[in-house]
């Protein structure tokens, strides 16, 4: 059935304004973030804290077991290499495996792999620090370490000496053998006479270069054995195991420290991640181009925060009175009654605080108030009673709150439909005469895409949408305004809650095509 409320007199041009481009990321943008979710990387940088120093208290400082070693190498081989080959056979697991069976350590190699510190402080000099549970055993583990490393180290040397003195020996029994061989040579072409001169003395001649080749070698052999019987000497414990207690201020300082910036690391960039890949809307600006709208007032966070978990947090007076003011701004000068409804997107608890603010404001000023409660937590009501409570001057008739039953969003209002034509209620109920004779009717609703608004346009004509900053996407804002306009509502303007202190802009839609509304201008006058 077709109402009065559908009937719209004169339309009104409103601006197709879509959401504009994101705004530039800024240093700027970047120091809102962090300044506006502070508590968020504050938190995660005490949280760091505490588990450093629980870390500390928990897990005891390990001593350290150091010991020094000279290790000597081959005549004219590169330094940095033989060091280097020194330190991966102290890596390998045969070394980690001996020590760990030698001391009867309850660990992986790979583990004491990890405890161990080689520390190369020349081309011949090696230090090694091993982590240990207490003084005791980490003086054991570096000593036993050391004899194992260079046990390891000089079999490794014996065997590659012992390869090559084979191989030589080798050699100079292939050569004896051609020198036996060109010996009875010899003594068949001497036999010969005369004609066996020119031969004998090409075998002698052969004879002679073979044996000093195996001369030379006899002599590799014996050089070969003495440099790898020198090395093997040379090489010892320079410096006996000691151990090296660590400080335990320096240990706490550091561990706080890490803790510290670690947490306020990662809340930082939890923080900056989520701000950089939102698309909620902060800026005056953004919601008025998505709504089509003025913004006309925006104010801080309306609630303080919580002294305990369990306690109610307090509103802020002053953020509730300039919201109070801005909407008082909407209702309409004459005697006629007023009819505005508050529609919250997502933040219906702001509304129920700012309806029963004004509501409460407006019965206190000697104005007959009827508060309409459409939202599906009903709690207009008890927050109208906490608005009277924190009025300063009280009300001979507080407000009634009208709610209706069932689905309240669903149901229809008297406005704008013949008497006797609605569900509401009787034409004798108390909450009918109360329709009937208030001055002003506020009604509260929330705007959902998914249910839509048609039946709003039986409780009032002009709309009033609250917004809170960081909670509605564009592209929610805009099906939130469109609705309204398709239910034959005016969309007076708008009102932020929760907007940042350096927010700079204006507030102001895009509307060069179409200005605002008479109604739109008389607010803004």
């Amino acid at each position: 059935m077709m109402t009065s409320a559908w009937h719209i007199e004169e339309a009104v041009p409103q601006s197709g304004a879509q959401p504009g481009s994101p705004a530039l990321v800024s240093l700027r943008f970047l120091v809102d973030a962090l300044r506006r979710r502070w508590r968020t990387w504050v938190g995660a940088g005490v949280v760091g804290l505490l588990l450093a120093a629980a870390w500390t208290i928990m897990v005891p400082a390990s001593t350290v077991g150091t010991v020094t070693l000279l290790l000597a190498h081959e005549p004219g081989s590169d330094p940095a290499a033989a060091m280097s080959t020194d330190v991966s056979l102290l890596r390998t697991r045969t070394v980690a495996a001996t020590v760990i069976d030698n001391l009867g350590l309850d660990m992986t190699p790979e583990a004491f792999q990890q405890s161990v510190v080689a520390t190369p402080v020349t081309s011949q000099v090696m230090v090694l620090d091993v982590l240990a549970p207490d003084a005791a055993s980490a003086k054991k583990r570096a000593s036993t370490l050391a004899s194992t490393f260079l046990a390891f180290r000089s079999a490794q040397l014996q065997a590659r000496s012992d390869s090559l003195i084979k191989g030589l020996k080798g050699r100079v029994t292939g050569l004896q053998d051609q020198v036996d061989a060109l010996t009875a040579e010899y003594d068949r072409q001497t036999a010969l006479g005369p004609t066996g001169q020119s031969q004998a003395a090409a075998a002698l001649t052969q004879r002679s270069q073979l044996n000093a080749e195996i001369s030379t070698l006899q002599e590799n052999i014996e050089n070969t054995s003495l440099q790898a019987d020198s090395l093997l000497i040379a090489s010892h414990v320079l410096d006996p195991a000691s151990t090296i207690v660590p400080s335990g201020l320096k240990r706490t300082v550091l561990a706080l420290s890490s803790g510290l910036i670690g947490g306020l690391a990662l809340g930082i960039g939890v923080v900056l991640f989520s701000a950089l890949t939102s698309d909620r809307l902060r800026r005056r600006d953004e919601v008025a181009l998505a709504l089509g709208v003025p913004v006309r007032v925006s104010v801080g966070e309306l609630r303080g925060h919580r002294v305990l978990p369990f306690t109610k947090p307090r509103l802020r007076e002053r953020e509730l009175a300039v919201l109070v003011h801005a909407l008082e701004t909407a209702l309409p000068d004459e005697e006629e009654p007023g009819r505005l409804i508050i529609a919250s997107v997502d933040n219906i608890e702001d509304g129920q605080a700012v309806t029963a603010a004004l509501g409460s404001g407006l019965a206190v000023a000697g104005t007959s108030t009827l508060l309409v409660d459409l939202s599906e937590s009903g709690g207009l009501g008890e927050a109208l009673a906490d608005a009277l409570d924190r009025a300063e001057a009280g009300s001979e008739v507080p407000p009634m709150v009208l709610r209706p039953d069932g689905v309240p969003h669903l149901a229809s209002g008297p406005f704008g439909v013949p008497a006797g034509t609605t569900g509401l209620v009787s034409e004798d109920d108390p909450r009918r005469v109360a329709w009937n004779t208030a001055r002003v009717v506020l009604t509260l609703t929330s705007i959902d895409p998914g249910n839509g608004v048609d039946e709003l346009a039986t409780w009032g004509d002009r709309v009033v949408i609250l917004v809170t900053a960081g909670r509605c996407s564009a592209e929610r804002l805009r099906t939130a305004a469109e609705l309204v306009r398709m239910a034959g509502l005016e969309l007076v303007f708008a009102v932020m809650v929760g907007s940042d202190r350096t927010d700079e802009s204006l507030g102001l839609p895009d509307t060069a095509e179409s200005g605002p509304s008479s109604t739109q201008r008389r607010a803004l006058s």
